[in-house]
């Protein structure tokens, strides 16, 4: 679906149409959408961007388009390869309390003013060769900034079945409730949705439903 059919859907549900619930239900798509691309589960929103690491280098710049962060690894490395995200401020504790003339793989980044990668430990020259493969370089998949997409942006995963549980999803992160008590019970319902639309793979909503037979 495209972002403004996603937009109009979540509108029919709430059998709304002026503008301030336009604009409200505009948030909840950018907020309910962002988390559900967080998961990993829009793959119509990922993108791949490769580096390569330098030896005793802390920093990459990234692709102006950098939106989203969602794994950061080197495939060489096999099970050690993914580096672990940490906030700046965290980041910042671990390095100096290891040392910032640490060297070795990499096992923690951080995003600094947008499209900054800093790592630590500093890459050392087996972790950073001087001509290195695909597999060698620091991947990163990264997913579209819903709120960077404009309204004829497509999301090929999202059906017509999806809607209530995005839906849901604004009383989930607040942006519906009327009553902070029904919180709780959003957030259950709205978990209970995504496990259900998502990762049930022989269900079939968007499929007409069979009706039993009757004698008459």
């Amino acid at each position: 679906m495209k972002k403004s059919e996603i937009v109009e859907g979540i509108l029919e549900l709430m059998q709304d149409d002026d503008q301030d619930t336009r604009n409200i239900v505009n948030r909840l798509v950018n907020i309910v959408l962002s988390d559900i691309a967080s998961r990993g589960l829009l793959t119509s929103l990922q993108r791949e961007e490769r580096t390569s690491l330098v030896a005793s280098t802390r920093n990459y710049q990234l692709a102006s388009n950098t939106d989203k962060l969602w794994k950061v690894f080197v495939p060489a490395w096999g099970s050690d390869g993914k580096l672990t995200q940490k906030n700046n401020d965290d980041f910042l504790d671990l390095m100096l309390c290891e040392g910032v003339t640490a060297v070795g793989r990499p096992q923690i980044y951080t995003l600094f003013s947008n499209t900054t990668l800093r790592v630590h430990p500093l890459p050392d020259s087996d972790a950073a060769p001087a001509a290195p493969t695909d597999d060698q370089k620091l991947t990163i998949w990264k997913y579209k900034d819903i709120e960077l997409l404009d309204e004829e942006g497509e999301i090929s995963e999202i059906k017509l079945k999806h809607l209530p549980a995005i839906h849901w999803g604004g009383y989930a992160f607040g942006v519906l409730l009327d009553d902070e008590t029904d919180q709780p019970a959003a957030e259950a319902r709205y978990e209970r949705a995504i496990g259900k639309l998502f990762f049930d793979q022989d269900n079939y909503l968007d499929r007409a439903r069979a009706t039993k037979y009757q004698d008459l």
